[in-house]
């Protein structure tokens, strides 16, 4: 059957689990934390973490901690703080011992992301590592190649494949597949150089000035996960991606700005 319209790349599935995930810890401590019913908020992060584990995006595993750094900003008690790490501790290591998770794990994916750390690693272009590996190397050039203006948004993609093709980099890969430039911020050097990404950047900046001084650190985390997404992911590029950060990136603003309190009453 063909892929859904609303989630088909797994970081985009990953990433909506884990701001999920987010949101009803901020619900639990924060909105509804006098609440006799907030325990039910606990439920959905029971569901999504194991979720957000078996899509095997690995950058969106890589941020579960944030969620364990979140719980502790909040318990105020040490004991509690003891007991939530060692639970937690015990969790991952029984995960971590399932033979059936490391089969789950042991594939094709996996073995391409580990190639493309040591390509990386020893500047080496490895076409059995993950894409990225060549991917980042003609973002590299074409970015050195025009740094300042970039080539305009509509001609990102024609530079990338050209690049792709002239070094033979998708000999092993599906001829018709299109790679894009797998990084939102070589994304935006490309299309419009330093400026755009200067821009961008600044808006970070000063959102996550905002969210740190306000102590909202839903908020901090959101930025954060989201930042660090975009490194490996052209996530806002996507309709999923575009619409999940502006509704929430704005929300949350929005009630920083204002200092919109949303506790029950």
């Amino acid at each position: 059957g063909g892929s859904s319209w609303f989630i088909n790349h797994k970081t985009i599935l990953a990433l909506n689990f884990l701001l999920a995930c987010l949101s009803s810890l901020k619900l639990f401590f924060v909105d509804f934390n006098s609440s006799k019913y907030r325990i039910l908020l606990i439920t959905p992060i029971i569901i999504l973490v194991p979720a957000i584990v078996y899509t095997q995006s690995l950058i969106n595993i890589a941020l579960l901690p944030l969620l364990v750094i979140f719980v502790l900003l909040y318990l105020q008690k040490k004991l509690h703080k003891i007991s939530f790490v060692i639970l937690i501790s015990i969790a991952v290591g029984i995960t971590f011992f399932n033979s059936d998770l490391k089969k789950t794990f042991n594939n094709g994916n996996s073995t391409s992301v580990v190639n493309l750390y040591y390509s990386l690693r020893n500047g080496e272009i490895n076409l059995d590592a993950d894409p990225r590996s060549f991917i980042y190397y003609c973002d590299l050039i074409l970015i050195r190649n025009r740094p300042f203006f970039g080539y305009g948004i509509g001609d990102v993609q024609d530079q990338l494949s050209n690049c792709y093709d002239s070094n033979n980099f998708k000999a092993k890969h599906k001829q018709d597949r299109i790679f894009n430039s797998h990084n939102f911020y070589a994304h935006l050097m490309l299309a419009g150089g330093l400026l755009p990404l200067i821009m961008f950047l600044w808006m970070f900046w000063f959102n996550s000035k905002i969210s740190f001084t306000r102590k909202d650190y839903a908020y901090l985390f959101f930025l954060i996960i989201f930042s660090i997404n975009l490194l490996l992911d052209n996530v806002i590029l996507r309709f999923q991606g575009s619409l999940c950060f502006a509704f929430f990136n704005s929300l949350f603003l929005w009630k920083n700005l204002n200092n919109v309190t949303w506790k029950k009453q």
